[in-house]
């Protein structure tokens, strides 16, 4: 006697269909699962704007659970972490002229905020602004940058001041507002920079915006944007 093979050509679809649901079904899960798992990003702006447009940056900073303000900061600043103040921005210093403002997600932050948790997606923004608000409409919004380079044989010496530009601020007034550079009795003279004096064969150089300042050039008046530059270079 001849059996019946209970499974029906139907029967069989329906199984291929039941299987095929339920791998995808299980596919779905899998990247569902492998999405929660991707780590996340927070934004971090860098912006010079006007004032030191050089330093304009964008990057992407990987998100972890409990990451704050002052450790997204801390990847691009040098920090004081006695009075959460912000040193500097790569060789970038700021003299009283200008400050830091932090932002996240376009609200600015104080600097007892630091310690908050970001999200994941949040933004923060670290920009220059002037120390004290100004008319824009009176004065203009930029400013002049000092940089000092030790040259090969002080290496160390790599540093760029940043300061809010004034129509009456000279080459002088400049190098003096900061305590790195130490002029002549006279102040006619560049003497040393952070203690460092050129040795016999070496001379200070100074230019602005790559052009050699001649004689009496400590007494040019400069204008928004201008870069003052302080090296070593080799006595003739």
């Amino acid at each position: 006697m001849k059996v019946r093979n209970p499974i029906t050509f139907p029967a069989i679809i329906l199984l291929v269909l039941v299987m095929l649901i339920t791998g995808c079904s299980a596919w779905n899960q899998d990247i569902g699962a492998a999405e929660e798992g991707t780590p996340g990003e927070v934004t971090m702006d860098v912006v010079g704007g006007s004032f030191v447009p050089s330093i304009n940056q964008s990057l992407q900073i990987r998100y972890d659970e409990g990451l704050t303000i002052y450790e997204v900061l801390d990847r691009v600043a040098g920090l004081s972490k006695e009075t959460n103040q912000i040193i500097s921005v790569g060789s970038i210093i700021l003299d009283d002229t200008l400050k830091w403002k932090v932002k996240r997600n376009d609200k600015e932050v104080s600097n007892d905020e630091w310690g908050q948790s970001l999200n994941d997606k949040d933004s923060i923004e670290l920009s220059i602004v002037p120390a004290t608000p100004i008319d824009t409409s009176q004065k203009d919004g930029s400013a002049v940058t000092l940089m000092l380079n030790g040259g090969p044989n002080n290496p160390d010496l790599r540093t760029t001041i940043a300061r809010l530009y004034d129509p009456t601020l000279t080459v002088r007034d400049l190098l003096m507002s900061t305590d790195s550079v130490q002029l002549s009795d006279n102040q006619k003279y560049l003497q040393s920079i952070e203690g460092y004096t050129p040795r016999i064969s070496e001379k200070w150089v100074m230019k602005v915006n790559n052009k050699e300042l001649v004689e009496q050039g400590l007494d040019m008046i400069l204008n928004p944007g201008d870069k003052v530059q302080v090296e070593i270079g080799d006595r003739e």
